[in-house]
């Protein structure tokens, strides 16, 4: 079942898109079982949640699926069309999708790229549970955090944090909260979070 809506706050549209749409391979048996050992070892015992990861991640099968495209289906991408069209006339839109479908972009999230180009916006993601920014095309997309959740590999990006998202005339300003200190939407602060692999960042 696609999950997704739209609303409209104060003149901006929250887009919220399904980026686990398209069929999806059924995890390996034992899966729900090894996370939920992996995040109490998080806690418990951390070198040991980290050596357990570092066996998880030399899985062939676990990082082609991490690799894989998200896919946007036609009904998907029909309703995406809809919903820009009849909202031409906001000052901006966030983009919200679980997976950074730019990191390995798909033919359909370039065609839902195209839909936007018009417009203003920006667009959020998780799933990599590590702090990233890109710019591309004047457009910011922005990788959360682990966010309180677990961890996935070393690294400034992996950051406990919430983003304060403030609507001005001149666009979206963003400051991140974390439990170390105030970063910004870029991450720069390399006495607190080191240096990040900010593509068009500079």
């Amino acid at each position: 079942m696609c999950i997704r809506d739209s609303f409209i706050y104060r003149d901006v549209l929250f887009l919220v898109l399904d980026s686990e749409d398209a069929p999806r391979l059924d995890p390996p048996p034992g899966m729900e079982e090894s996370i939920a050992l992996y995040n109490r070892l998080q806690t418990e015992d951390p070198e040991a949640a980290k050596q357990m990861l570092a066996e998880f991640m030399k899985d062939e099968a676990v990082v082609a699926g991490l690799s894989k495209p998200v896919e946007f289906p036609q009904e998907q991408l029909t309703w995406i069309k809809e919903t820009i069209e009849a909202n031409a006339g906001v000052r901006w839109t966030f983009v919200f999708t679980h997976e950074p479908c730019w990191e390995n972009p798909s033919e359909s999230f370039k065609t839902v790229q195209g839909l936007l180009q018009s417009r203003q916006f920006t667009w959020f993601a998780g799933h990599l549970h590590y702090y990233d920014y890109d710019l591309d095309d004047g457009r910011e997309y922005i990788t959360m955090g682990p966010a309180g959740a677990s961890w996935h590999h070393d690294g400034p990006g992996n950051v406990d944090h919430i983003m304060w998202v403030t609507m001005t005339e001149d666009g979206p300003q963003m400051g991140n909260i974390a439990l170390k200190g105030l970063f910004d939407r870029k991450g720069l602060d390399p006495e607190l979070f080191g240096a990040y692999d900010r593509k068009g960042a500079e």
